[in-house]
Order: C-alpha cells, then sequence, then structure tokens
C-alpha cells in the first residue's frame, strides 16, 4: 500500500515509500496510478532554539507513472502536489485514539478544533510559512527498478531514487537540494498471502531555507502482508520505520525514528488494475500524523 509518513519533518525530503519488487508487466509496459493521501498533522513544541507549531491538515494527490524499458527494468516518475488547511478532522482523529489506545500529543486535546497553525522558527528568524488553501508542486522522482532475481514465487529487485530540488523551498515544501537514495525489495507469494518487504538508505543532502542545515543519511523499513480472503479482495497490514536525518542536528525532538503502522484493503480487476483504500497512524511521537489513503492503478 504506498501510504507513508506525511509529517513535516519529512516535508521536502525524499522518503520512499512502499512498492513492489516486481516491474510493470511487460504484456502491459506501462502503468499509471494516482494516489490520493488525507492527513492530520499535530506537533507542538520549541527546542534548543527551534519553534515548532504545526496544527493542519494537508491533502496530497500524487501522480505515478511507470514503464517497462528493457527486459526486467522499469523506469519511473512520480510528482506529488499538496494542499495545506485547517481541514475537519480533529475530533475524529481524538475518538480514534481513544478507541484504540494509542497516546495523544501534549496539548492537542486542548487545541482549537480544525484551525491552520504552520509556523517554523529558529533562533526568532521564520524558516517557512506557507499559506492555507493553496496548491504547491513538491519535488519530482525520478527511478530505475531492476529485478535482481524472479521465481514463480519470489522477486527481487533494485530501485534506485533521485530527486531534483523542483519545489520552492519558500512554501516549506522543498528543501533546495539533490537527494538520492537505494532500495531492496523482495515480494513473496504463499497461497492466499503475499508479503513485501523494502529496507532502503536515503541521502537527503541538506535544507536550505534560506538557512542551510546539513542533514545526515538515513535508513528506512517497510513491510506488509496481504492476505486474500475473497476472489479479488485482501486485507493488507503494514509497518515502517525510519531512522532520523536530524540526528546531528540539535533539534531533540527530531532525532528519533518514525514508526508507523497501516492497514487496508485492496480490489483487484480482471485486467489487473488496483484500488485500494486504507489509514496509516505514527506511533513514534516525534512526527504525529495520522493518514487517510486512496489509491487506483491501471
Amino acid at each position: 500500500m504506498p501510504v507513508k509518513n506525511h509529517s513535516p519533518i519529512w516535508f521536502g525530503l525524499l522518503y520512499p515509500e512502499p512498492d513492489e519488487a516486481a516491474v510493470v508487466d511487460e504484456e502491459s509496459p506501462h502503468r499509471i496510478s494516482v494516489h490520493e493521501d488525507y492527513t492530520s498533522i499535530f506537533l507542538i513544541g520549541s527546542y534548543a532554539g527551534w519553534v515548532f507549531d504545526f496544527d493542519m491538515e494537508l491533502w496530497q494527490t500524487t501522480i505515478d507513472f511507470r514503464k517497462i524499458i528493457a527486459s526486467g527494468l522499469e523506469a519511473g516518475i512520480q510528482q506529488p502536489i499538496f494542499r495545506l488547511g485547517g481541514g475537519f478532522l480533529d475530533e475524529y482523529v481524538l475518538d480514534f485514539h481513544d478507541a484504540f489506545g494509542f497516546p495523544n500529543y501534549e496539548g492537542q486535546k486542548e487545541a482549537p478544533r480544525n484551525r491552520f497553525l504552520y509556523y517554523l522558527n529558529h533562533n526568532g528568524r521564520i524558516w517557512n510559512a506557507p499559506k492555507s488553501e493553496t496548491f504547491f508542486l513538491g519535488d519530482t522522482s525520478i527511478w530505475l527498478k531492476k529485478e535482481i532475481l524472479e521465481t514463480p514465487d519470489r522477486t527481487l529487485s533494485l530501485k534506485m531514487i533521485v530527486q531534483p530540488p523542483v519545489s520552492s523551498t519558500s512554501d516549506g515544501l522543498g528543501n533546495g537540494a539533490w537527494e538520492a537514495a537505494a532500495v531492496l525489495l523482495l515480494d513473496v507469494s504463499r497461497g492466499k498471502y503475499d508479503t513485501n518487504l523494502s529496507i532502503g538508505i536515503v541521502e537527503p543532502g541538506y535544507i536550505d531555507r534560506g538557512e542551510r542545515l546539513d542533514l545526515n543519511a538515513f535508513g528506512i523499513v517497510h513491510a506488509s502482508t496481504s492476505y486474500r480472503f475473497y476472489e479479488r479482495w485482501q486485507l493488507i497490514l503494514q509497518g515502517g520505520a525510519a531512522t532520523s536525518p536530524y540526528s546531528d542536528s540539535g533539534i531533540i525532538k527530531l532525532e528519533n525514528s518514525s514508526v508507523t503502522i497501516a492497514f487496508g484493503l485492496r480490489y483487484t480487476t480482471a485486467d489487473n488494475e488496483e484500488i485500494v483504500i486504507g489509514f496509516l497512524e505514527d506511533l513514534s511521537g516525534t512526527a504525529p500524523d495520522f493518514t487517510m489513503h486512496m489509491s487506483a492503478s491501471f
């Protein structure tokens, strides 16, 4: 399920989402996907000269195009589009946390409902303050994915990704640097179960929004299992984690890893088109968010 952490600490950074190891089917040599993610975000704090005030909702539309360019070799491009606002989810997220025992974050229950607050300040200097109810282009990702091993029940591949600095840094959704990542992907099919594992390393470079902050390379891992419970229907359970790119920055609140859990439902048509719905919860407390996801591939 192509859903990931959408919290502000990852805005502008290359953060590879879960992907299957298999390349596009050679009988249908290209594939288009549209991902819709709607995220409620709450992160308030001040640490070592940094002030973070994030209370908002994010709507992200992502267009994903991939094509076979040689046997077992896929090329792809992905373009996100963001829209920020106050939204409507606050009360529902609090009820969800209470119902399933997820923790609320400091000040979350007391905060005004459905407000828009996006403020990032370092030593009295505002880094970025994007406007509400406005659309922004994110950084474009480009990749090559090569199958290394293919058997009837498993596929292993390597995905190499670059992300040029396309997005505006003044809007807070770009970091101004070239980024790169390498990800190993493994698919395993056993009866009604499909399992996917991805392990990667990302070099984010830096953030430069009028003041440069050098970042660390960080690791990322996603694992998911799908159970085919009825003909073309699958249930999905998925988890993910990433180490922090800020571990040498002195921003104490952001130096811990990100941990997420996601649940979803997939329907696959006879023509191998897919519709996926699901949701993701951030469990780490360093960048809390709750994301509703829907995607279609054809």
